[in-house]
């Protein structure tokens, strides 16, 4: 390895003090498996003369102790050897990837980057180096991308799992969600007609896939379905004055509780088919904020027409008969 002269220095960036091996971890623990022709004190003689980052070099010169020592203990990095006859580690990698998945192997040998590198990548090693060519600065780079590159796979699997989880969760939020929302209809139901909780359920149901009869105009529904989607992309804030119309529209078509229920449901349950898993939660906790603004408003609309009607009509009177009390004369 050619590690015999020191390497020039890195140039300083005008105003900032720049360090090689700034992003290297502080310590690295590496498994040298050499095999029984070659030793590894050269090798640990090179790290020690780099200051870039501490090696903590373990050498195991036999592949079954190695591997035992892999099983017992913790390193950052697997170190292997080859020399293509008594070591040949493209023979040990895929027993080493079953039973070590997540471990970084590097492979150091005495044949070319050139002619190894592909070989050695399809047998899922991290990286090769030729011996001969490679300096000591370059192989510490080497296991330190190679460590770096496993943690952000492992966290990647992590993050991954955690979101299918959250998913997951979601998905069986959205169902209680909508669960609630179709009881509260189904007992407005029993209410109104003095009835049993019929089976039907409005809308598409996303568990046997049909599509049910609906109890409003379909025109209402399209309405409703666009208002929906707008108002789950933008929010309230631009959408009050649709809104409002929207409520009047329900308050003229003499909606109740119940058929406004139902609209809601065929809207969101229809939505959410359209997303499948994406952002589920959103879309209903957004559909439930838009439900209860309508519902406002047309409760307000409710409230003026019962006012409206219990008013006592009162016949005015004549231009010039205002001040006249019943049983007076006229002049």
């Amino acid at each position: 390895m050619a590690h015999g002269n020191k390497e020039a220095p890195a140039k300083k960036r005008p105003g900032k003090e720049y360090r090689a091996w700034k992003n290297m971890p502080e310590r690295i623990r590496v498994l040298f498996i050499s095999g029984r022709d070659r030793t590894g004190g050269w090798l640990a003689d090179a790290f020690a003369s780099d200051n870039a980052v501490s090696v903590e070099l373990e050498e195991q010169r036999d592949i079954t102790t190695g591997l035992a020592r892999l099983r017992d203990e913790i390193f950052d990095v697997l170190l292997l050897s080859h020399d293509g006859t008594e070591l040949n580690a493209l023979d040990l990698l895929e027993g080493l990837r079953a039973a070590h998945a997540d471990l970084p192997i590097v492979v150091l040998g005495t044949q070319s980057e050139a002619e190894m590198t592909a070989h050695f990548f399809d047998a899922d090693a991290d990286a090769y180096l030729c011996v001969n060519t490679t300096t000591i600065r370059t192989l510490i780079w080497t296991l330190s991308r190679a460590v770096e590159r496993h943690q952000l796979s492992a966290d990647n699997r992590r993050f991954r799992r955690a979101e299918a989880r959250r998913q997951e969760q979601e998905q069986r939020d959205v169902k209680e969600i909508l669960g609630q929302q179709r009881a509260m209809a189904d007992f407005l139901h029993e209410q109104a007609e003095g009835t049993e909780v019929p089976e039907w359920r409005p809308g598409f149901d996303l568990d046997t896939g049909v599509h049910r009869s609906l109890e409003f105009p379909e025109e209402l529904a399209r309405h409703y379905q666009e208002l929906l989607r707008t108002y789950v992309i933008m929010g309230s804030g631009d959408l009050s004055q649709e809104t409002y119309c929207f409520a009047r529209h329900l308050a003229e078509y003499r909606l109740s509780m119940r058929q406004a229920l139902a609209l809601h449901q065929h809207a969101v349950e229809e939505l959410r088919r359209g997303l499948g898993k994406r952002s589920a939660r959103h879309v209903v906790t957004r559909a439930s904020l838009l439900l209860v603004e309508l519902m406002a408003h047309v409760a307000e609309y409710y409230r003026e027409g019962c006012l409206s009607r219990s008013r006592r009509w009162e016949q005015r009177a004549l231009p010039g008969f205002e001040n006249l009390t019943p049983g007076s004369k006229a002049a």
